[in-house]
């Protein structure tokens, strides 16, 4: 116990550092973070209400819309406090991020070490705590980090009951919490009621014990957060469909299957014989699957209907879509290596005994293999992958802890000085056509639009042009002031990056 805890606090406090050591001194031009932000200033205010109504009709009024009304709730609420106690802090609000990562690390690690050995557990939690992709990500203010805590912290408890056959009340609802609490952080965190309910379907089949009060319970629980959520906060996740309607179609479908398929190599983007460790652990993993199915059944089923969703998802955005997996995609890379190790060098191996309730429910009694010889090859292999990562990622550091990378984004003093124009040398009630229009109502409070059609630049008061950004949700900076005659613009503001305009209307 001592040994492991020794671990994972070691890899926790390295992972920490290393993540700090990544942050950027802003954010980039990606104003999902700006909702969050909005959202959790809405909750200090009392003004969730008016902000959804607000926020709705300004995505309804722009040519596409840029996101929901509202995302879930549960970030902008964990955002909230920091936002009374430090204000507008960009390195508060990433500090969410390194802490649930920590956490969860820990949480995966007691996962692994329920299946393995502490060397091989220790590098299974090593390949994520220290990749470079994921340690930069968290840079990113997003509910990404907060939702992979909560997803394996769900399925660990789940887990449990598979392999043991029971579960106490208490874990019954702290299930139903953790179900709750990701599904308020995003929303397909309910699909985690699909692995409870198999699991909850297959053991009543098998043993009619436990009742249903206590089988129940998880639901009652999510059910009763649910209602309150429902009572306290206002809806607006909704609106997000009308993107089925704008992107669908099944030729995207099928690229989608394709791109998801190879999509988890992207953890491996960056860094030495990325090629060679994709083959390796991909083809482990599907080994792995073939032989544990049944065993990892609740991670398994979770991971396949997180693919499902985002395969008839019009849109992609890489791999933060399927965080929550790749932590089972290593673990059954993990199970297929140290088979595939097992049948090349079939040696006598010591196992634990199934439970005598898991065997008396007709379930299968797996065999968890502590045998340490087999386990070598997986270690080596995700240790190498581990120690890789770790080297890239200081490299990518600056070669120094607790560096700050100069980015140029938002809050940089180019953005900064055209933020201050707007905020202060426009009316508060103009209306701001803007390439990002959460990320303007966020730093100015102007009611802003993102408007890409030229008929309709008289919507607004003022074009704010990003220069360097051309037709990204922006009409060309070229056609800007001869491709709607019915409207007159004059440049109010410039400097080396944006340029505003002021519409003159008839």
């Amino acid at each position: 116990m001592k040994k492991d805890i020794a671990t994972i606090a070691l890899i926790m406090l390295i992972a920490g550092i290393m993540s700090i050591s990544l942050f950027s001194t802003g954010q980039f031009w990606w104003d999902d973070f700006a909702s969050y932000i909005l959202q959790a200033r809405a909750i200090l205010d009392g003004r969730m209400a008016e902000f959804v109504a607000e926020n709705g009709r300004a995505i309804a009024q722009s040519t596409y819309p840029v996101g929901p009304a509202a995302y879930p709730w549960g970030f902008p609420l964990m955002l909230a406090p920091i936002y009374a106690l430090a204000g507008l802090s960009i390195t508060a609000f990433k500090l969410v991020n390194t802490v649930a990562f920590v956490a969860f690390l820990a949480v995966f690690y007691a996962y692994a070490r329920q299946r393995f050995n502490l060397p091989l557990s220790a590098a299974l939690v090593s390949v994520l705590a220290f990749n470079p992709s994921l340690l930069k990500a968290q840079d990113l203010i997003q509910a990404d980090f907060a939702f992979l805590l909560a997803t394996t912290a769900s399925l660990f408890l789940l887990d449990i009951q598979w392999r043991t056959g029971r579960s106490l009340a208490w874990q019954k609802i702290a299930l139903g919490i953790l179900i709750f609490g990701s599904f308020f952080l995003r929303t397909n965190g309910i699909l985690l009621l699909g692995p409870l309910a198999l699991v909850d379907f297959l053991q009543r089949r098998s043993n009619p014990q436990p009742g249903f009060r206590l089988i129940s319970l998880p639901y009652l629980t999510f059910l009763a957060l649910f209602g309150l959520s429902l009572i306290l906060f206002p809806g607006g996740q909704s609106s997000y469909f009308e993107h089925y309607e704008l992107f669908f179609s099944p030729a995207r479908l099928f690229d989608n299957f394709l791109f998801y398929l190879t999509l988890p190599g992207w953890l491996f983007n960056g860094l030495p014989l990325s090629t060679l460790f994709l083959a390796l652990t991909g083809l482990a993993c599907l080994w792995g699957i073939s032989q544990k199915a049944r065993a990892e059944m609740p991670a398994l089923t979770f991971s396949l209907l997180t693919m499902a969703i985002f395969i008839t998802w019009p849109e992609r955005q890489g791999l933060r879509f399927i965080y929550p997996i790749l932590p089972f995609f290593l673990i059954f890379a993990a199970h297929g290596l140290q088979d595939l190790f097992h049948r090349i060098r079939p040696r006598k191996t010591e196992h634990r005994p199934s439970t005598s309730l898991r065997s008396a429910q007709g379930l299968p009694t797996e065999n968890w293999i502590l045998d340490t010889e087999h386990q070598i090859l997986p270690t080596a292999l995700l240790g190498t992958l581990a120690l890789l990562s770790l080297v890239v990622s200081f490299q990518r550091a600056g070669g120094r802890l607790f560096s700050r990378e100069e980015i140029n984004g938002p809050f940089d003093p180019v953005s900064a000085e055209m933020f201050v124009y707007v905020r202060e040398q426009t009316a508060a009630d103009s209306t701001i056509i803007f390439f990002k229009p959460r990320l303007m109502k966020l730093l100015t409070d102007r009611y802003t639009i993102l408007i890409e059609d030229c008929a309709r630049i008289g919507e607004g008061d003022f074009i704010v042009m990003h220069e360097k950004q051309e037709r990204n949700g922006q009409i060309d900076p070229g056609e800007i002031k001869t491709c709607n005659p019915n409207v007159e613009l004059q440049i109010a503001f410039k400097n080396q990056r944006f340029t505003i305009y002021q519409v003159n209307k008839p």
